[in-house]
């Protein structure tokens, strides 16, 4: 099991990571040349990626101890909890707080 699916997971979690600094090396570094409503924009996908980055690891954290313990069932759950959570807060992360998908359910809404 150590092969087969820590190993792997933990390179996902180390090279998410390393993508999610080289990200923001390049967003603070370009922030002079851009324009306002770019940085805006990237802000809002930015402070997404960096608030479930440490959700999605923490999940996948949930998934090794289920498998390592299995004597004890609160892991298993605490997956699943996490699991189930994750499409939830990607929802609410990338469509509720975007004013674009807001406003344009908005003007949907009124005809």
């Amino acid at each position: 099991m150590l092969i087969s699916f820590i190993v792997p997971m933990s390179l996902l979690i180390l090279i998410n990571t390393v993508f999610m600094i080289l990200v923001l090396k390049t967003f603070f570094q370009q922030r002079p040349v851009t324009h306002m409503s770019e940085i805006e924009k990237t802000r809002v996908s930015l402070r997404a990626g960096v608030t479930l980055l440490p959700f999605f690891a923490v999940n996948w954290f949930f998934g090794v101890l289920a498998l390592e313990d299995t004597s004890t069932t609160i892991f298993q759950y605490a997956f699943a909890f996490t699991n189930s959570l994750q499409g939830i807060l990607i929802f609410i992360f990338y469509c509720c707080m975007d004013i674009e998908v807001l406003l344009y359910s908005a003007l949907l809404n009124l005809f």
